[in-house]
């Protein structure tokens, strides 16, 4: 990666603002002396930053188990509790790990309109559970009734799936959602529609506008709104069997 600082000249040929750098163009002229400003500044700051993200990243290598089979599940396992904090904060954690940075960052201006949509998706996600009470109220994670619940929203996802051939082509609301439990699962009661939203969102579901003013609900993962390629987890439903029966 290069500088590539571009300058606005004064009529002596003097530069006197900077109009573009790194490969972005600035939405409006940054004055020399403010752009040595902060220089210094974030210089500062990065260095301190990831000298810290540094010794994290150290000590959560030492927390990894040393067989393969160990490391790999530890390591997907990591990687879905950032993506629920995430979620539920809208950070992003960075890693500090060996290559070039110039890699990554000819990845990151490649794929900055996805990644922009990506965090618009998760900040959407979240005003919807915030605006229907979707982080209190769960069935609790004990609850074997809860295992079925979900087990029966998974199979209807799954189902769509086969029918429409891609996740981005699914459309999932809640209220269909709700009708097949009241088909599929055994003993459902009235009382668990409230509980239904809660728990799916606590499983890991995401809530997303569909474009057309109908709110969707679909497991994490590849070709769901909000999904994050760095992270590259999917929701353990999209591996699951759709067929399979009640024990």
């Amino acid at each position: 990666m290069e500088a590539n600082y571009e300058y606005k000249f004064d009529k002596n040929g003097v530069p006197i603002a900077v109009i573009s750098a790194f490969g972005k163009t600035l939405s409006e002229d940054l004055p020399l002396e403010k752009m040595v400003t902060i220089n210094e500044k974030v210089s500062e700051a990065a260095a301190t930053f990831v000298d810290e993200c540094r010794k994290a990243n150290q000590k959560l290598k030492k927390a990894e188990p040393k067989s393969a089979v160990e490391k790999e599940y530890a390591q997907a396992f990591l990687a879905y509790h950032l993506h629920i904090h995430q979620k539920e904060t809208g950070e992003r954690v960075t890693f500090v790990a060996p290559g070039k940075i110039s890699t990554n960052w000819d990845t990151q201006q490649n794929g900055e309109e996805v990644l922009n949509k990506a965090e618009e998706a998760r900040s959407e996600h979240k005003k919807l559970a915030e605006k229907y009470g979707a982080y209190e109220g769960a069935l609790h994670e004990d609850d074997l009734n809860r295992a079925f619940l979900v087990m029966a929203c998974e199979n209807f996802v799954l189902t769509k799936l086969k029918e429409v051939g891609s996740r981005s082509s699914i459309v999932c609301t809640l209220r269909e959602l709700w009708q097949n439990a009241l088909e599929n699962v055994p003993s459902v009661t009235d009382e668990w529609e409230d509980m239904l939203l809660p728990t799916l969102v606590q499983d890991g579901w995401i809530l997303f506008d569909d474009g057309k003013g109908v709110i969707n609900i679909l497991p994490y993962g590849s070709g769901v709104p909000g999904y994050d390629p760095d992270l590259s987890v999917d929701h353990p439903a999209w591996a699951r069997n759709p067929e399979i029966v009640w024990p």
